[in-house]
């Protein structure tokens, strides 16, 4: 056993199971299955995969609430790129926009919705970026074809673009409700 090891392992359980913790699993029954998977203490990899699964748990049990999802995908997303980087994020981050869109619908109450797709001001983004910068999409267009993260993006660290879901405003900027 390293020190090193030791250290690193305390530091992700004490960072990761706050934050599962704080999504959704009771302390008490995260503690309990903590034990009861006897892990060393300085097990890292075994303790990534405690996470991970935990996180996956996560999803499972708010499969319908899509503004909890996008809060768990968030965290899975920022899990992979920190621990875990030599895996691609995409997936992850492609279910985070999923249930942006489908949590914004919820809310929409009868409001026509616009997606917006919002690009970093920067030199290193790419063409497939640049191309989408500012660019207004159908809500339903966005809902069922997964826009971000875009497929042929080419920037070094992924793509980087985010969206914003609105209500559809008529050009003297009303509100457009759904008849």
């Amino acid at each position: 056993m390293s020190q090193k090891n030791i250290d690193k392992f305390n530091k992700l359980k004490l960072k990761y199971l706050k934050k599962i913790s704080d999504l959704g699993i009771n302390k008490v029954k995260l503690d309990k299955d903590f034990i009861e998977s006897k892990l060393n203490n300085d097990d890292v990899n075994g303790l990534k995969n405690f996470i991970w699964r935990k996180l996956n748990s996560l999803v499972k049990i708010n499969d319908k609430n899509f503004s909890k999802l996008q809060l768990i995908y968030f965290e899975m997303e920022q899990f992979i790129k920190s621990e875990q980087k030599s895996k691609d994020s995409t997936y992850v981050r492609t279910l985070y926009f999923e249930s942006l869109i489908k949590s914004s619908e919820e809310l929409s109450k009868g409001v026509l919705l616009e997606v917006l797709i919002i690009v970093q001001n920067s030199p290193h983004i790419c063409d497939a970026c640049k191309k989408d910068k500012g660019k207004t999409y159908n809500f339903n267009y966005a809902l069922n074809n997964h826009i971000l993260p875009h497929k042929d993006c080419t920037c070094k660290s992924g793509c980087i673009c985010n969206m914003g879901v609105s209500g559809k405003r008529d050009s003297n900027g009303r509100l457009i409700y759904i008849d």
